[in-house]
Parts: structure tokens; C-alpha cells; sequence
């Protein structure tokens, strides 16, 4: 087994039985990139250039040309259907890529800021991105954004900062410490609050 780590200033690094060696990417310097493992064991690397993956043989780059949103990609997250999540170096939204096409949403699109500093996807597979206004829930159709006003302590999020906890709940990095949030004492956008009037006093008329 290997395990893998990017350096800043050096690349992508491979430590195997306890030799650390640099590993070239193709057109992606990855000094400042990200790293993901996924379903069936394929290594991703974002970073300056676009994005790559390593299959144990050999290398695939995507690029600008293929449909990514900027020359640098940098977050990255997979959902259950293998399906990647990446935000970029700068305002260029959230983009997903199933293995052949890229689809990128903005502010255009509702979402709350273009900076996406974190990205996570939930256990049932809706994806959470950390912002430069707050975090933003998508469940594919549309976003719904949490602030300090629904007790996100910061409108802006960190770098990376998303976990998702074996129960499910979900923890966020900010600016200003530390967000957990529990799906289960959340409400659907549509959801209507049931109101039980227990007793009603009418008073004087106002004419």
C-alpha cells in the first residue's frame, strides 16, 4: 500500500515502504492540490493545470478544453454514484464530472458565492459546499444556503473543512470555529409547520 500527500513546493509525493519519492503528474502541477481515493481505488489530484487520475498504470488529464470550469481545480469530494465534485482556485462555481461530462453551477445557478473554499457529500449523497457566504446544501435541483443567521458562526468557511461523522452529522470549519450540523433536526425547504392554537382571546374591536 502506498499513501500519498501534496507537497507544497515539491508536488505529488509517494511514500511505499517507507520511501518517500516525487511523483510527476502530467501538465497538473499539484503542489496545491487535492487528493482523493475513490470507489474502485483510482487516485485523483487536482491542481494547476486540471484534473488528473492515476489508475495504477497510468495517468488521464482533463483540462479546460474538456469542460472544466478554470485551469485549477482544487476541491474535491465523490458521491455514492462515483460521480465527482470539484471547486476551484477561484470564483468559478461547483462543477460535477460522471466520468465524461462536466457541468458547472454558479451564483447564476443559486448558488451563494462562486469561492468554494470546502466540499463534502452528505450519506445521502447531496453534496455540501463551504463558501465565501455561509455553506450551501444541493440535492441536485437546487441550493439552499445557511448563514450566521441560521447559526453558521461564520459567513466565511476554511479550506477543506467539511467531515462527515459516522452518524451522519456533518462538521464545517470556519473562519470562527467550528459548525455541527444534525440533518435530523432540519427542515425540508417545503416543509409547512403544523400550528396548534391551544386558546384565543378576542379582544375590543379596533374601529
Amino acid at each position: 500500500h502506498s499513501v500519498w500527500a501534496t507537497v507544497e513546493r515539491v508536488g505529488l509525493v509517494q511514500l511505499r515502504e517507507g520511501v518517500a519519492r516525487v511523483v510527476a503528474v502530467p501538465h497538473v502541477n499539484a503542489a496545491n492540490g487535492r487528493l482523493l481515493i475513490d470507489q474502485r481505488g483510482a487516485l485523483w489530484v487536482t491542481g494547476r493545470g486540471g484534473l488528473a487520475r492515476f489508475d495504477g498504470t497510468t495517468w488521464k488529464v482533463w483540462t479546460v478544453v474538456d469542460g472544466l470550469a478554470n485551469a485549477e481545480p482544487r476541491m474535491l469530494a465523490e458521491a455514492p454514484d462515483g460521480a465527482l465534485w470539484l471547486g476551484y482556485a477561484d470564483d468559478n462555481g461547483l462543477t460535477r464530472f460522471d466520468g465524461e461530462h462536466f457541468r458547472t453551477w454558479t451564483t447564476a445557478d443559486g448558488l451563494s458565492h462562486d469561492s468554494v473554499f470546502s466540499l463534502g457529500v452528505a450519506s445521502d449523497g447531496t453534496v455540501w459546499a463551504g463558501t465565501a457566504r455561509g455553506v450551501d446544501h444541493f440535492d441536485g435541483t437546487r441550493f439552499r444556503n445557511y448563514s450566521t443567521r441560521d447559526g453558521y458562526p461564520s459567513s466565511e468557511s476554511n479550506g477543506n473543512g467539511f467531515w462527515r461523522d459516522d452518524d451522519g452529522t456533518l462538521w464545517f470549519a470556519t473562519a470562527k470555529g467550528l459548525a455541527h450540523y444534525d440533518p435530523r433536526w432540519d427542515l425540508p425547504l417545503d416543509t409547512s409547520v403544523a400550528i396548534k392554537l391551544k386558546h384565543v382571546t378576542v379582544g375590543p374591536s379596533l374601529h
